[in-house]
This record gives C-alpha cells, structure tokens and sequence, in this order.
C-alpha cells in the first residue's frame, strides 16, 4: 500500500511539472491554459483512512500540486468519495487557486 501511494504521489508530481501553465508572477510568461482535463479525486471513507491521513491528501493537493504558478482551472475537477462519488467542483466551475484553499 505504501509503494502504491508512493507511485501516486509521484505520478501527481511528475503531472504538475510537465503541464505548461502560466507564472502569474511573471508578467512576461506566454499564457498556456490546461491541455488535459485534471480531475483530483480525495478518499474521504472514514472506515478507512484517519483523520490525519485524509488532511494529508488536503494538504498534498493544496501546497504541493495545485501551486500559484496554476492560472487556468478550466479544466480542473475536484472530486471526493467514500460508498459514493462526489464531484465538489466539476469542470469550468473553479476560477483560481483560492478555491482549494478553502
């Protein structure tokens, strides 16, 4: 299980580096909007995870994935499930970063 979660967290990293988006920071920067649809799903069974585990997931997606260099949500998701699947945002809803640090 923890290689697998390894892999994943990986795999998300590797995601957001290769995805052109534009450094809002930086005035000068091409603007590149998201190429691919991203949906970020959370596990949210509170049969099987701890609180401290789900707040890692959080916390994992807000400060390590979804960075202020991320200018376009158009097609960025978020979705949690547990016995169902819940679409928090869906696609063309959020607008900027503050809404994962909500």
């Amino acid at each position: 299980m923890q290689l697998l979660r390894s892999l994943f967290v990986l795999s998300l990293g590797s995601l957001t580096l290769a995805l052109p988006i534009s450094n809002i920071a930086n005035n000068n920067a091409a603007y590149y909007p998201c190429p691919v649809d991203i949906l970020m799903v959370i596990d949210s069974s509170s049969d099987a995870l701890t609180t401290l585990q789900f707040n890692a997931q959080i916390q994992l997606i807000k400060n390590v994935l979804v960075t202020s260099d991320w200018t376009d949500f158009e097609r960025v998701g978020l979705a949690w499930y547990n016995s169902i699947p819940t679409t928090h945002y869906g696609f063309g809803t959020m607008q900027s970063k503050r809404e994962f640090d909500l």
